[in-house]
C-alpha cells in the first residue's frame, strides 16, 4: 500500500501450527513462497505483518500477508494466478506448518488519506459482514462517509482502504478495511484513535468479525 495504486488485494491470515518451528516456517514464507506468490504477476507487490497483541485467542491469526494487484478483473487474474501456481513445486507452495484462517481476493471500493511522504509501521484490520442485506447500501454509505472520516480525523492512521470480496465463500467476512499508520508504537495508535474518536456513530448492520492490529515485519 502506502500509496501505490491498485484494485485490490488477496488478503492471507496465517500462522504456524509449532511454535517451536515458527522461525523456520517465517523463513520459508518470506523467502520461499510469498516470492513464488508474487512471481506470475498478477500481485505484484507483498508485505507481511505481525500482530501485536501478546495473547491470542483460537481462531485470531498471528501473521497478515497482504498482495496488491492491479488487475481489473480480479477473477481472471486469479484464474491466471491459479494456472501459474499449478507448475509450481509443491513445497514452495504448501508447508505442513502453515495453519490458514482466512484467504480470499477482494476488490478496493473506496480509499481516505494520503501517503506521500509517508513509511507504514503497522495496520489495523477489521473483517465484517453487513447483518441485514436490505440495509447494505445504507451500510456502505455510513462505513465510507461517516466511519472512515471518523477513524482518520483522529490522526493515528495515514490512510484507509476498503475492499469487498469478490466472490462469496463459506466463512469469508465480505468487507475487508486496511488503515495505515506510521507510529513506531503501533498498539498505541490504536488505543489513541479510541480514545480520540470518542463515541462514534455505529451502524446496527455492522458485524466485526475481526479487528486486529499488526505490525510492519
Amino acid at each position: 500500500m502506502e500509496g501505490r495504486k491498485h484494485s485490490g488485494v488477496l488478503f492471507v491470515l496465517s500462522g504456524c501450527k509449532d511454535p517451536s518451528m515458527e522461525k523456520e516456517w517465517n523463513d520459508w514464507y518470506e523467502k520461499v513462497h510469498a516470492p513464488e506468490i508474487a512471481r506470475p504477476g498478477v500481485y505484484s507487490t507483498w508485505t507481511r505483518w505481525e500482530n501485536v497483541k501478546p495473547v491470542l485467542k483460537p481462531g485470531e491469526a498471528k501473521y497478515m500477508a497482504v498482495y496488491e494487484t492491479e488487475r481489473s478483473d480480479m477473477q481472471a487474474g486469479q484464474a491466471e494466478q491459479s494456472k501459474a501456481l499449478s507448475t509450481l513445486a509443491p513445497e514452495k507452495l504448501k508447508n505442513g506448518l502453515t495453519l490458514v484462517t482466512v484467504f480470499g481476493t477482494y476488490k478496493q471500493i473506496s480509499k481516505y488519506g494520503e501517503a506521500k511522504g509517508k513509511k507504514t509501521t503497522g495496520a489495523l484490520a477489521v473483517l465484517c459482514n453487513c447483518k441485514d442485506p436490505a440495509q447494505e447500501e445504507d451500510f456502505n454509505k455510513w462505513y465510507d462517509e461517516v466511519h472512515l472520516v471518523d477513524i482518520m480525523k483522529t490522526g493515528c492512521y495515514f490512510t484507509a482502504n476498503r475492499y469487498v470480496a469478490t466472490e462469496a465463500k463459506p466463512g469469508l467476512p465480505k468487507y475487508l478495511a486496511l488503515y495505515e499508520t506510521d507510529w513506531e508504537d503501533v498498539v498505541k495508535a490504536r488505543q489513541e484513535m479510541t480514545a480520540r474518536a470518542g463515541k462514534m456513530v455505529i451502524s446496527k448492520a455492522l458485524e466485526a468479525v475481526l479487528v486486529g492490529a499488526f505490525k510492519k515485519r
